[in-house]
């Protein structure tokens, strides 16, 4: 007999070896395709002079992925991502390595030279794990998003021509400064040319597939499948050092030795013992854009993970753990790294479940990769991660010069192409520069065209608290041209503080019977001292004109930045500052009535009136009643108060107010 918990369905957890699987899996494809970023940036960095020590400029970077990987793979509040060198800073490393060839004398060797730029690129790496830090100690990560996106936008872009160009020159092994040095290209030089167009726009095609990842592994090689049957089948139509041409070469060899750990620090300090490390001054343009780059794509990717993996981590403490962690790699030699949202997305897509062991797991085969394959990877030829580069460089152009013309109003967006091209022709820094500059006119044209005038209206609409008798509403209403009511808000600027100054001086021009101007200052929050010029110009304008100018509800703290400008209200002659708006208006009203040579005593009230009426029962109510003398700004009763009282004014006015 069987019994029902013996028919009953088993929920039993995978077994331990489908786990293990679901882990090795991704974590070997990730670590692939970070081997292969490492080698396509580490050949675009290291070119030229410093060609013969490729192999140990992949040593470098792989270096960093494995440090950066183990350090904030473990600390990290998200369970499972994957670390690589950032694609966007690889091409101002490049351009920074480049740079530094211009410093230094050819005579000097390509170790001597490969060690120069292993020491400036190790100094980035700490010096963006400092910054890195520092924002998130201080809390300041937020402060990066406050660059606008069209500024962005523009270094992107830029990075993204510098992948270009230098995705052709790794892919063909010829610097190309221009379209003139074309007919200079020999045959096989050709050759290599269309091969890395072909596979680039092959990968940039398949950019937005789900499976591109996969489709770049086959793409990668059926190119190298493709080159090397080419070899066999036409061994006539290559060049005799064909293989040593097209391809990268003896990684093993050129690597120099180098190893993980220490030693690359080492063997770099020992190497430039007794230099004066003038060298370092051509870096400097590259140090603030590698670690600005850095910061805003560190954020840029933390925001992408909290959506991909539903996981809300606090950026401050994520740039803490990031920052720190490159801080290490450049003291073990490695180059700045960090997580990947495309390749994590790729791990999680192939079904990587969350837990820590996938980073290093992810790590140990990147290690075990680069350790045995090293030498098989200089027979990749060169129009594949060439090819690889250029695609690269096309998507970020793609994104943010097509793409990013729907996002963006027409003004917003020439800032893009306007940084490129002054990259392309000047160089980066200024291309930064400009960006910056552009940042700010952007913000002072965006915020000076925020309404600053809240409300506007003159004394038929606005009137004090205070009770009037008929006579005397009858004076305020036939004078309620005379006075102009302003609302400001905001912060007031040079650029929102002019349009006040424009608007009153207008108002003066087009209606002569306004006496009287009040600017309200409840709803301003602050005053920049650009904007000195355009109050000074106001005091003088109410002064010429004999308008007498009301200040109201302005902030002591506001006030003391307008007399730090040197503008001193208290002392313009037609000025007045008053508490709050209905005091302004109550002076303005007691003016006009007095100025019509009316009381501004209310003598229609009950008690005059009884007085006049019936002097009887004025008597007799009089014995009821308490007369007090009170001082200006005296209170009679407040809010939320128990009152047993009741109060006829004879002879004085009062307001009333609620506090809400």
């Amino acid at each position: 007999m069987v019994s029902k918990s013996d028919t009953a369905p088993s929920h039993h957890s995978p077994p331990q070896w489908r786990v293990f699987l679901d882990v090795l899996i991704p974590a070997f494809f990730s670590s692939a395709m970070v081997l292969i970023s490492c080698v396509a940036f580490a050949s675009l960095i290291f070119s030229g002079r410093a060609q013969e020590f490729l192999g140990a400029g992949i040593t470098i970077l792989v270096i960093g992925s494995i440090v950066v990987g183990l350090i904030y793979g473990f600390n990290s509040e998200y369970r499972m991502l994957v670390v690589q060198p950032d694609d966007d800073t690889a091409p101002i490393y490049a351009a920074m390595v480049a740079a530094l060839a211009l410093v230094l004398p050819v005579s000097l060797s390509a170790e001597a030279f490969f060690w120069h730029a292993v020491i400036l690129i190790l100094l980035t790496t700490f010096l963006t794990g400092v910054t890195l830090t520092a924002l998130g100690v201080f809390k300041a990560g937020a402060s990066v998003e406050f660059l606008p996106y069209s500024v962005m936008g523009g270094y992107f872009a830029t990075a993204g021509w510098l992948l270009a160009v230098g995705g052709i020159q790794a892919g063909t092994g010829v610097e190309l400064m221009s379209l003139q040095h074309l007919p200079n290209l020999d045959s096989a030089d050709w050759i290599m040319l269309l091969a890395t167009l072909m596979i680039a726009l092959l990968l940039f095609a398949v950019r937005e597939h789900k499976l591109k990842n996969l489709f770049l592994v086959l793409a990668l090689s059926l190119s190298v499948g493709a080159f090397y049957f080419a070899l066999l089948v036409f061994p006539d139509a290559m060049p005799e050092d064909a293989v040593e041409r097209f391809t990268l070469g003896d990684l093993q060899a050129a690597s120099n030795g180098s190893g993980f750990g220490l030693s690359i620090l080492e063997s770099a300090i020992s190497s430039l013992r007794g230099s004066d490390y003038a060298f370092l001054q051509s870096a400097l343009p590259s140090f603030p854009i590698i670690v600005l780059l850095s910061c805003v794509s560190t954020l840029l990717t933390i925001s992408g993970l909290n959506l991909l993996l539903q996981h809300d981590a606090q950026a401050n403490r994520e740039l803490r753990r990031i920052g720190s962690a490159n801080m290490v790699s450049a003291f073990a030699g490695g180059m700045a790294a960090f997580p990947s949202l495309t390749l994590t997305n790729l791990a999680r897509t192939m079904g990587a479940p969350t837990t820590r062991w996938f980073a290093p797991a992810t790590v140990g085969f990147l290690a075990l990769m680069a350790w045995f394959a090293l030498p098989w990877l200089g027979y990749l030829p060169k129009p594949v991660v060439g090819g690889l580069l250029l695609s690269m460089g096309l998507g970020f152009l793609y994104e943010w010069l097509i793409q990013a013309r729907t996002r963006y109003l027409l003004h917003e967006y020439l800032v893009i192409p306007t940084i490129l091209l002054v990259a392309i022709f000047f160089g980066f820094l200024q291309g930064v520069l400009i960006g910056l500059l552009a940042a700010t006119v952007l913000f002072v044209i965006k915020y000076s065209q925020t309404q600053v005038i809240r409300f506007e209206g003159d004394g038929r609409r606005f009137r004090s608290n205070v009770d009037r008798n008929g006579a005397q509403l009858e004076i305020l209403q036939d004078h309620g041209p005379s006075i102009l009511v302003i609302g400001l808000q905001g912060y007031l600027f040079f650029g929102t503080s002019g349009r006040i100054y424009s608007r009153v001086k207008e108002l003066l021009e087009s209606r002569p019977e306004v006496k009287t101007i009040l600017l309200d200052f409840d709803k301003v929050n602050g005053v920049d001292a650009s904007a000195e010029l355009n109050f000074e110009k106001l005091a003088q304008l109410v002064t010429l004109k004999q308008v007498y100018l009301l200040i109201a509800g302005l902030d002591q703290k506001v006030l003391g930045n307008l007399s730090s400008t040197g503008i001193n209200l208290q002392d313009v002659a037609y000025a007045n500052i008053f508490d709050d708006i209905d005091r302004a208006l109550e002076w303005h009203e007691e003016r006009l009535i007095f100025s019509a040579g009316v009381s501004t005593q209310n003598d229609s009230t009950f008690v005059a009136q009884l007085g006049r009426d019936d002097k009887a029962a004025f008597q007799q109510f009089s014995t009821y009643l308490e007369e007090i003398d009170v001082e200006a700004g005296h209170v009679l009763a407040e809010q939320g108060a128990n009152s047993d009282e009741l109060y006829l004014l004879e002879t004085c006015g009062a307001s009333a107010y609620i506090d809400d």
